[in-house]
């Protein structure tokens, strides 16, 4: 609309102006630009929501959610930038939808640098699992505190900014340590005393307490699909001498391996997404005609890494799975699930759930069976704060399916006693079966 030579002649018609939202923002104060913005998010969500008062799957309504906006322009003049985009977050976490929120990624300031370091939330507590080259000799770090506070106060006091399907409190492990990367974040909500660098309080590998200073990097900020970790990092998976299969090829959309010994198909998913070679049809064939001729007992599904993509692409894996009569048993079928398992891989899971005979293994999902979803962001105009109102509601569930996520029969969390052992216990835990 801003460029198109053909829409010029309508491009100054007030009309077009507030309907399509191209008001020039470069004339406007750091007050009403701001304001600008925070009109726009909250007439989206009006706008766009899939009934985003409705209070079956919402926690707020329109009137307190109006109210919130108004409280957050009327607070604007006294709040930083960092500050505001908190308030951003936080009235859209409010909606109770894991896909509509405000996104750390894009051209706002506030996202041009990051800690180089990726952080996992195990049942410890928080420890680095990978770093770039410089700071490699924090890998298998246990993190106590940032600037004196303890990670667990840090972590729990980013809860209201995380958006996350309603009651769902696992998909905030995930979340958590990619946000507390972001330095000018944990500044703005008075966590730590500097938006550039912090004081993180650690336990090494080999038992000893230190204070080091972290500085913020501008490369390698987002880094919440680049799995493992950038090419130029090192993890701590690359350090063990046998790393377990779940940590082997992260990177790769979907693989599977034939483990003879216990005549169990091992088969990783971690995207809902074609891989450059082979579509997840093509696979899902190559698949089952490998197991209904090979001698077979099991298969087991890992899908804890997987956080989405194109639900429809899954159907024909769906599809195989269910008429394969030699798998789809009790006690032969396990899917493996976990914290970061959402969005297309949730309605994957639900629909495994809900027609075949699979027993689930690890973590509950991070989504909702049934839930709000699609990604389809608008970049605020004034800040360049990039934004997700989610539109379209998934009941790949039951529709009375009130549940919060997907819970496992056989509940097994990730520590880092098994992470440093090399010891896939979910996987060893289905191994273990008759």
């Amino acid at each position: 609309m801003i460029t198109d030579p053909d829409l010029a002649s309508v491009r100054a018609d007030p009309r077009i102006i507030e309907l399509l939202s191209i008001k020039d923002t470069s004339k406007m104060s750091r007050v009403e630009g701001w304001r600008y913005d925070l009109s726009l998010l909250a007439r989206e969500v009006h706008r766009k929501g899939f009934n985003p008062h409705l209070d079956f799957n919402r926690a707020i309504t329109v009137d307190s959610f109006d109210r919130e906006v108004q409280a957050l322009d009327a607070s604007i003049p006294s709040m930083t930038n960092g500050q505001v985009v908190l308030g951003m977050a936080k009235l859209m976490a409010s909606l109770g939808d894991g896909h509509s929120g405000v996104w750390d990624v894009g051209e706002n300031p506030l996202w041009r640098k990051a800690l180089p370091l990726r952080f996992f939330w195990f049942e410890e507590g928080l420890f680095v699992t990978a770093a770039d080259s410089v700071h490699r000799d924090l890998l298998g770090a246990h993190v106590l505190a940032f600037d004196g506070k303890p990670t667990q106060e840090v972590l729990k006091a980013l809860e209201p900014y995380e958006s996350k399907d309603r009651g769902n409190q696992i998909w905030g492990r995930t979340g958590a340590p990619y946000r507390v990367r972001r330095l000018t974040l944990l500044h703005a909500a008075g966590l730590i005393k500097s938006p550039d660098e912090v004081t993180l309080t650690i336990i090494r590998t080999s038992g000893k307490k230190a204070d080091v200073v972290v500085a913020s990097v501008d490369k390698e900020t987002d880094i919440w699909n680049t799995l493992p970790a950038p090419a130029s990092w090192v993890t701590f998976a690359s350090t063990l001498k046998s790393p377990p299969l779940y940590l082997q090829h992260m990177d790769v959309p979907q693989w599977f391996q034939y483990l003879p010994d216990q005549k169990t198909m091992y088969f990783q998913w971690n995207l809902v997404r074609n891989a450059k070679n082979k579509t997840i049809a093509q696979f899902s064939d190559s698949l089952f005609q490998f197991i209904n001729a090979n001698p077979v007992d099991k298969l087991i599904i890992d899908m804890r890494w997987n956080n989405g993509g194109n639900t429809f692409l899954g159907q024909p894996l769906l599809l195989n799975l269910i008429k394969c009569e030699k798998i789809n048993q009790n006690g032969r079928l396990f899917v493996i699930i976990g914290r970061r398992t959402f969005s297309a891989a949730q309605n994957m899971a639900t629909y495994f759930d809900r027609y075949t005979n699979a027993t689930f293994v690890g973590e509950p999902t991070g989504s909702s069976p049934n839930f709000v979803g699609e990604e389809d962001p608008i970049t605020l105009p004034y800040s360049k704060v990039m934004a997700n109102v989610s539109h379209l509601y998934w009941q790949s569930s039951w529709p009375q399916d009130q549940r919060m996520w997907v819970a496992p029969d056989i509940y097994v969390p990730p520590t880092f006693a098994d992470f440093q052992a090399g010891r896939d216990a979910a996987l060893l835990a289905v191994l273990g079966l008759p």
